[in-house]
Parts: C-alpha cells; sequence; structure tokens
C-alpha cells in the first residue's frame, strides 16, 4: 500500500509540472500569435508600380504565382478570385485586397502556363535524347 502511495504522489507531482509547462507553453503560444498577427508580409494585393520604372502598374510575383497554381489545379478561370481571396484570407488576414486580377488576365495566365509547361517538355526531351535522367 505504501508504494502505490509513494507511485500516486510521484504521478501527481509529475502531472503538476506537466500542467505548469503547459500553461507556460500557452502563454507563449498567444505571445507568439500576438506577434503574427502584427506582421504583414504582403500589405495588398493589387496591382504596383515598379520603383523607379514607368509605364503601367503590373502584378506582382506571387499574384502571377498564385494564378498559376490555380490553373495547375483545375480551377475555372470565373472561380480563381474566389479562390485567391479565400487563400488571403486564411493566410494572412491582414493584407488588404484592393483589386483582383481580371477574367482576361486570368484566361492569358493559361497562355503563360502553356508556355511553361512546353518549355518544361522540352528540357525533359532534351535531357533524355541526352542520356541523362
Amino acid at each position: 500500500m505504501e508504494s502505490y502511495k509513494k507511485e500516486l504522489s510521484n504521478a501527481l507531482n509529475e502531472s503538476a509540472i506537466l500542467l505548469n509547462a503547459y500553461s507556460e507553453l500557452q502563454g507563449q503560444y498567444k505571445d507568439q500569435k500576438k506577434q503574427l498577427s502584427t506582421l504583414r508580409p504582403i500589405p495588398f494585393i493589387g496591382k504596383v508600380q515598379e520603383k523607379g520604372k514607368k509605364g503601367a502598374p503590373s502584378w506582382p510575383l506571387f499574384v502571377w504565382e498564385l494564378l498559376l497554381e490555380q490553373l495547375v489545379n483545375g480551377t475555372l478561370p470565373t472561380a480563381v478570385n474566389a479562390n485567391i481571396w479565400s487563400i488571403v484570407e486564411r493566410v494572412s488576414p491582414g493584407t488588404e485586397i484592393r483589386q483582383l486580377p481580371s477574367i482576361w488576365t486570368v484566361q492569358r495566365t493559361r497562355t503563360v502556363l502553356l508556355t511553361v509547361v512546353q518549355a518544361l517538355a522540352a528540357y525533359r526531351l532534351t535531357r533524355l535524347a541526352n542520356g541523362t535522367s
């Protein structure tokens, strides 16, 4: 009976230590979450004018990446903007959405995607013809 009492008291001590560690980790998690909520790696979504360059504003590269990713996965051009909106809300809730690509831009992105696919196919065929894999 004494050994069981000892084991019980040891287990209770360990659980108290674990509870304290858990509460400390919860506090650290809340602090980290507050810090992350203030970070805004992408301040806004919209066309930007490159510094020192003249001409019309253009879409930044990360928007093109989002468009290409959506099209590669088979998303309809009419649904791309809704998906981008959803992604931005989830991943970076502090980001302001000023402008989203038009359907015409999304359809033009399909041409860019076709060019990328053709270049990758040519590259693979060249490597196979040279005997490297």
